[in-house]
């Protein structure tokens, strides 16, 4: 009796000391010991844990983040009003295998977080001529002159000594203060509003609030500005709407939309989205599944559009399907010259792809959703479809087989698996960037883990069929990482960052 009672107390001291190890030490810890536990545990564990022993946990770091907010909402206002992005920092990072080494600044957006606005997506980007435009998620439409970058952007001089790491000279800007890889200096960048009527397209309680309405991404091509987004007259599926690009007013119209529509199974999370230009007269745009139907699965419909990349012509809004079994591409890249397209597509639970089509073939390539997948589903979705009774639909419609040509698939090109790294865009890094990139392409990941391969630019080479990968490469942002583009004038990357809202500007650099 002894023993039992003694081993009782001790599973007791045991759970509540691993409680408060948790409590204090773990949860909203991002660096360190706290990624390497937190790898170890699968998603449906954590989930299950924030849900119950650690809510009380979650919800003070929920009021915490609301009172941060409001805190800040003085910041941001004044942003707003002087129309200045500050420098939050500026800092050295070495890529994984050592042979690359960049500077990445980031200037504050007046915006909330992607947590703190529900999952909406904090800004997507889109280039020019001489500027970069950007949309934010409550659909504000601002604009910054490259030259501003070109004023604010340093690189580190070589070989800075310890003796001398008080101050460096960057670049023959002046002297900054430099502490341990870190440049601190008080610059910012300057950045405009452009009214618009995008707001009579949306609901704009939803835009502005918590929840993930919002835009899917932002094209510039031929002068007009291309932009898709959850269009509650279109049943909140995703539309794309169009402007002639004007400085005083944008002054949007349907460009896009089509019908169908189901609320059974609907999820916005998995709505695509992604705009590129194909030639003059077309362009490429992304559909995700919206998870519509266990069986039979819309994404393998070739009479439906969800789960489907396709074609528009500019003119006619007449589309072709260019490739089916889709989840949701969320990343999408056209090389014009050899004429393939690369997508990338979440997984379920694992399973983040990365996809290659050779178009010259014109044909209509099937990726496999949900019928192959190196992804698992969610135990939500299992614990969903048991309480409707849909098992043996789920089973017959989405068994996610763990290969795809066995069942006359394309196989992703990469996959990530078993964690997924919160795929977003991709894009070709130009060998202008340095002469070390020839068919290089950078993936960029959102999420949370940095073991997993979250928050960091994937850098993958392909060989030149395009057919396989030759080398790997990862730069560790430390941030979610939602938009990507080249700025080929100041030879940099532009991305919108959302764990601290801010737009971030990398530069390569030699050591």
């Amino acid at each position: 009796m002894k023993k039992k009672i003694l081993f009782i107390s001790f599973i007791i001291i045991f759970f509540l000391l691993t409680v408060f190890i948790v409590n204090n030490f773990l949860i909203g810890n991002t660096k360190g010991y706290a990624q390497n536990i937190k790898y170890l545990v699968p998603n449906s564990v954590r989930k299950i844990l924030r849900e119950t022993v650690f809510a009380y946990k979650y919800l003070n770091i929920e009021n915490a983040k609301l009172k941060n907010i409001i805190k800040n909402n003085f910041i941001n206002q004044t942003i707003k009003v002087n129309k200045k992005l500050p420098l939050i920092d500026t800092k050295k990072i070495k890529s994984e295998s050592g042979q690359n080494t960049f500077v990445l600044s980031r200037y504050k957006l007046p915006y909330p977080s992607q947590v703190d606005w529900g999952g909406k997506p904090v800004s997507y980007l889109a280039k020019f001529n001489n500027f970069v435009f950007l949309i934010s998620g409550s659909g504000e439409i601002t604009y910054v002159n490259q030259n501003e970058l070109s004023k604010k952007i340093f690189t580190l001089k070589k070989n800075i000594s310890k003796k001398k790491e008080k101050v460096a000279y960057i670049s023959g800007y002046g002297k900054e203060v430099f502490q341990k890889n870190k440049i601190l200096n008080i610059n910012n960048i300057k950045f405009s509003s452009i009214e618009s009527n995008f707001s009579s397209f949306i609901d704009t309680d939803a835009y502005i609030n918590k929840g993930i309405a919002g835009p899917r991404d932002i094209e510039i091509i031929d002068n007009e500005i291309y932009i898709s987004f959850v269009d509650i007259k279109s049943c909140e599926k995703v539309s794309i709407i169009k402007a002639k690009i004007n400085f005083e007013y944008l002054n949007f119209e349907n460009f896009f939309s089509w019908k169908d529509c189901s609320k059974k199974s609907f999820s916005d999370q998995r709505s695509g989205g992604r705009i590129k230009n194909y030639d003059k007269n077309n362009i490429i745009f992304t559909i995700g599944d919206y998870s519509k139907l266990y069986y039979p699965a819309e994404s393998q419909n070739p009479n439906s559009l969800f789960g489907k990349i396709i074609k528009i012509n500019k003119e006619t809004k007449k589309y072709n399907i260019l490739s089916i079994g889709h989840r949701n591409p969320q990343g999408l890249y056209f090389d014009q010259k050899k004429n393939f397209l690369f997508s990338t597509d979440h997984g379920p639970d694992g399973g983040d792809e990365v996809n290659v089509q050779n178009l010259k073939f014109n044909k209509v390539e099937n990726f496999g959703w949900p019928i192959s997948s190196y992804g698992t589903h969610y135990s939500s979705t299992i614990k969903n479809a048991k309480n409707n009774n849909m098992m043996s639909m789920l089973n017959k419609g989405a068994p996610l087989h763990k290969s795809h040509k066995k069942f006359n698939f394309t196989e992703p090109l990469k996959h990530f698996s078993p964690k997924s790294i919160g795929i977003s865009e991709i894009i070709k890094i130009p060998e202008s960037f340095g002469s070390q990139f020839k068919n290089d392409f950078f993936v960029s990941a959102m999420g949370n883990v940095i073991l997993e391969g979250d928050q960091t630019l994937h850098h993958l080479r392909f060989d030149e069929s395009n057919k396989k990968i030759i080398f790997e490469d990862k730069v560790v942002i430390n941030e979610r990482i939602r938009d990507i583009i080249y700025n080929k004038e100041q030879n940099l990357f532009l991305m919108t960052l959302e764990t601290e809202p801010s737009l971030g500007v990398l530069k390569i650099i030699s050591d």
